[in-house]
């Protein structure tokens, strides 16, 4: 059973708002980020509403840990 809630739980469309809470981040990052490509996969619905799905969210964070700084990656 708590893997067929898990798959729904993971299905969930966040809002921009509560997908800055959980990162901890400001929405204007998510906001830029997008524009740049650089932040996570989002869906369009309609003109305005941006949802972010919480399973693209899990895998966008995870993809980005890293066991060394970034110049010393070279």
């Amino acid at each position: 059973m708590q893997d067929v809630n898990r798959r729904f739980d993971d299905d969930e469309l966040l809002t921009t708002d509560e997908s800055a809470q959980f990162f901890d981040l400001s929405k204007s990052f998510l906001a830029k980020a997008r524009r740049k490509g650089t932040g996570p996969p989002f869906i369009e619905i309609g003109d305005r509403l941006i949802k972010y799905k919480k399973s693209s969210l899990r895998k966008w964070r995870d993809d980005r840990q890293f066991l060394q700084s970034r110049s010393r990656r070279k």
